[in-house]
């Protein structure tokens, strides 16, 4: 029955001025007083002219070149003059140097996140928002020297509260570009970038579950594998992963693992309703989603009979979601038609034709189908 494969839709997922110093530690930027760049960058400041101040800025990174915060301000004062004019992809340019001079420059990362998202580049995005993560980590990693280890530690916990805002940005930042990005395999790769800049991060569960959709996009039936496990083992009650993994697993095109699709459809179902903190509305998403799953698995087995009662008690379950419950009702007058319960099969079909979900027209030439007296087997085919 591969007509029925690729109809399981997602479920919807919803939800100072510092400069790093190459120890990691956050300091508060500045040249020595009465130095050369003290001095260049003074003037640089005093000009109103931005072409003038650009090439300023040019000569400046060219003349200090050896010192890399001087490198670092250059380009970053240049990155905000072409963001300023609109020429994002200059300031990108310019940003990188910046942060290639100091990488632990969380307020450079941070300015240039902006850059990014005002340029709808949601792969700079997250690289900046993991530079920046990975230079607020890095405070707590920088040497404490001579320190008293009571002090040292209050000035870890000082610095950590000064970054903090720009690190919680930048998180919300990379998680909506993550989200905000539909090609499956670039929006994987920042996912691994993604996970372990942010540690514990809130956006944590969604995270994996948008993998575990790219996985499924990709068809990449042995990354699905090796990467479930490590879903489960960072979100083990999670009934939304647990969901998105049982459908995942039923609709792989390659190797379609029905038994796991079913315990995970069935562990989705147990973790959902003990789950007494879970909106109502969530808990009805989840379970019938997979029990759409588990009605889905069992027709492709030819267990008819049996998938019945699972589809219907999903498609009373789903009916605020049109996309599932669509195809739930395609599957259940599907059900009925191959069982011969044809008054059954019509009812859910004029039910399922006026829903404009992406079993639709399926539905339509089902009952049609039904409606000659012809064969309850409808040519193989599938919805986009």
């Amino acid at each position: 029955m591969k007509f029925l494969k690729g109809l399981i839709p997602a479920v919807l997922l919803c939800w100072l001025f510092l400069l790093g110093s190459a120890a990691a530690q956050l300091t508060l930027f500045s040249f020595i007083a009465g130095t050369p760049e003290d001095q260049a960058s003074d003037a640089i400041s005093k000009e109103n002219d931005p072409q003038k101040k650009i090439a300023m800025l040019a000569e400046f990174v060219q003349k200090f070149g050896s010192n890399s915060l001087a490198v670092a301000y250059g380009n970053w004062q240049l990155a905000m003059l072409y963001q300023a004019n609109g020429e994002m992809k200059q300031a990108m340019v310019a940003g990188d140097k910046a942060l290639a001079a100091e990488p632990h420059a969380m307020e450079i990362a941070l300015a240039m996140a902006q850059v990014a998202q005002q340029a709808k580049d949601n792969r700079k995005i997250v690289e900046y928002a993991v530079i920046g993560a990975k230079a607020f980590q890095g405070i707590a990693t920088q040497p404490r020297g001579e320190t008293p280890p009571e002090e040292f530690a209050e000035k870890i916990k000082r610095e950590k509260e000064a970054a903090l805002s720009n690190y919680q940005f930048l998180e919300v930042a990379a998680y909506n570009a993550i989200i905000g990005t539909d090609e499956p395999r670039l929006r994987l790769k920042m996912i691994e970038q993604f996970t372990p800049a942010f540690p514990g991060s809130q956006f944590g569960e969604q995270v994996a579950q948008y993998a575990v959709v790219s996985l499924g996009q990709m068809n990449d039936s042995a990354a699905l594998e090796t990467y479930s496990e490590k879903a489960i083992a960072a979100n083990p009650k999670s009934a939304a992963t647990m969901v998105l993994l049982a459908g995942a697993f039923a609709e792989d095109p390659k190797s379609p693992k029905l038994e796991k699709a079913q315990n995970y459809a069935r562990r989705a179902i147990e973790l959902a309703n003990a789950d007494k903190d879970l909106e109502a509305g969530k808990r009805n998403l989840y379970v019938g989603l997979a029990k759409s799953t588990i009605g889905h698995v069992l027709l492709i087995q030819e267990k008819t009979a049996a998938a019945v009662p699972e589809l219907k008690e999903a498609a009373t379950l789903l009916k605020q979601d049109v996309n599932s419950y669509s195809t739930t009702l395609y599957f259940l007058a599907f059900a009925y038609a191959k069982l011969n319960r044809v008054a059954e099969a019509k009812s859910v079909l004029a039910e399922a034709v006026n829903v404009q979900g992406p079993a639709q027209q399926l539905s339509r030439d089902l009952l049609a189908t039904i409606n000659k007296g012809g064969s309850a087997r409808p040519a193989a085919r599938k919805t986009k």
